[in-house]
């Protein structure tokens, strides 16, 4: 989700506000968070998350009154210095309440950051003992709470320009400290209808995507509104409003598209499994069924009785060398006896001219462009002969391309030595590739070459 939101807002920045972003600058930008002033939460919330079992086990092991006593000393210095550090001890008693900039430090904010630890903690704490607090108490202290830090605010900017100030600007400032622990309390404690309850789920289950993504409709808003604080205040609740409706839609279609990714990324993990041959070993995709040295060598008795109607050869390298455009006696006279018994397909990566040439006096079907791996020619050839898998088998002087096609589609697979060393240029390559495969697997004691088997 953060990776989506993340490009909108890149290219709203860029095609949009009109700002400079080269490659590295957006993707550097994504990676440190700073491509959105909002996802400084997301970056919080990964250091918490990370944090949370070592959090617990310091919980768990702490004794009812010292989980009391660390709730108090990380308010102390998280919470409560946003509102003991704002006086100024001038002359007069007068100015020991107006809003300044520079005021006299009474607790050190050093430690002002931990606050998400104080919220961590609190929730904890209310989690274990919420039984203890109702709705009535908590209603009157957020009451309390606003009323209180208007008038003080009120007092504080009067015959003065008002400036936001930690207290109530802040995450870890008391007024939020003290609103937020009390609203969790009401929505915690109050019994919301069936219906409602789904509404709000389904709101919950956007609201990060909504907070994310609020930062550009925030910005586009307030960018294109009049900024006469008057009017802003005047339409503040229908401002609010349109932008979490706005953001809410926007919501809606990042998770929709989350969603359809995750659902591809399982997808191809199926597929995956799948190609592990359901064994879950990398291994066996490239290990053969039956392995001889060339096709004359073949037990073609044994396959019979396996119940295989279908023999589909390979070309190059197994049937012919790269320089035979036509089959020799010997392939002529393997071929026509094992019409009576099987039905005969040659499968080539290599070009329709240079298939057609070699099937055309042959009774075979002929399937050029192959492009095994892949299975796209053995489904042409069940779909063709109506059989199913098991009565399938194919045999090729390649594991990473007739072997490894064949067990991808769950058919048997015979291998074969080539027949000669001379390779087409492509071929060099699945050599290269092969070789590394066949290291492996002799280590691993799976298959090697030369140890024939049938």
């Amino acid at each position: 989700i953060y990776i989506i939101v993340s490009i909108i807002i890149l290219l709203y920045k860029k095609y949009y506000l009109k700002l400079d972003y080269s490659i590295f600058k957006s993707i550097s930008s994504i990676i440190d968070f700073s491509i959105n002033p909002y996802a400084w939460y997301f970056k919080m919330y990964i250091i918490l998350y990370l944090l949370i079992p070592f959090l617990n086990k310091l919980w768990n092991i702490l004794e009812f009154n010292e989980k009391k006593y660390l709730i108090i000393i990380l308010f102390i210095f998280s919470i409560l210095p946003t509102i003991t550090n704002i006086f100024n001890f001038g002359n007069n008693i007068s100015d020991l309440f107006i809003a300044r900039f520079e005021n006299n430090i009474i607790i050190s904010n050093y430690f002002t950051n931990l606050y998400i630890f104080t919220y961590y903690f609190i929730g904890k704490y209310l989690y274990d003992n919420i039984n203890k607090y109702n709705i009535k108490k908590s209603m009157i202290i957020i009451i309390i709470t606003l009323l209180l830090s208007t008038i003080f605010t009120y007092y504080r900017c009067y015959d003065d320009v008002y400036r936001y100030e930690e207290y109530v600007s802040s995450w870890g400032g008391i007024v939020p400290f003290l609103l937020s622990i009390n609203i969790f309390i009401i929505i915690y404690k109050i019994k919301i209808n069936c219906k409602l309850n789904k509404i709000l789920k389904y709101i919950s289950n956007h609201i990060f995507t909504i907070y994310l993504i609020s930062f550009m409709v925030d910005n586009y808003i307030y960018n294109n509104i009049d900024n006469n604080i008057f009017n802003i205040f005047k339409y503040h609740i229908f401002i609010v409003l349109l932008v979490f409706i706005i953001s809410f839609i926007l919501s809606i279609i990042i998770n929709y598209i989350c969603d359809k990714i995750i659902l591809l990324i399982k997808k191809i993990k199926n597929r995956s499994k799948l190609c592990y041959n359901m064994s879950g070993d990398f291994m066996s995709l490239f290990k053969p069924w039956k392995y001889y040295k060339g096709v004359f060598d073949i037990d073609y008795d044994k396959i019979k009785k396996e119940n295989i109607k279908i023999l589909i050869f390979d070309l190059d390298n197994t049937l012919a060398t790269v320089f035979e455009e036509v089959p020799n006696k010997k392939v002529l006279n393997l071929l026509k006896k094992l019409e009576k018994d099987f039905n005969i397909v040659i499968v080539s990566n290599n070009n329709t001219k240079r298939v057609n040439k070699y099937i055309d006096n042959l009774n075979v079907y002929g399937v050029p462009w192959s492009f095994k791996p892949s299975t796209k020619a053995l489904r042409l050839i069940k779909d063709k002969f109506k059989c199913n898998k098991k009565e399938m088998c194919i045999i090729g002087d390649q594991l990473v391309t007739d072997v490894l096609s064949g067990n991808r589609y769950n058919i048997k697979t015979i291998l074969t030595d080539p027949l000669e060393k001379k390779d087409l240029k492509i071929t060099s390559f699945n050599r290269f590739i092969e070789k590394i495969i066949l290291k492996k697997m002799k280590k691993k004691n799976v298959f090697e070459r030369g140890k024939y088997y049938g």
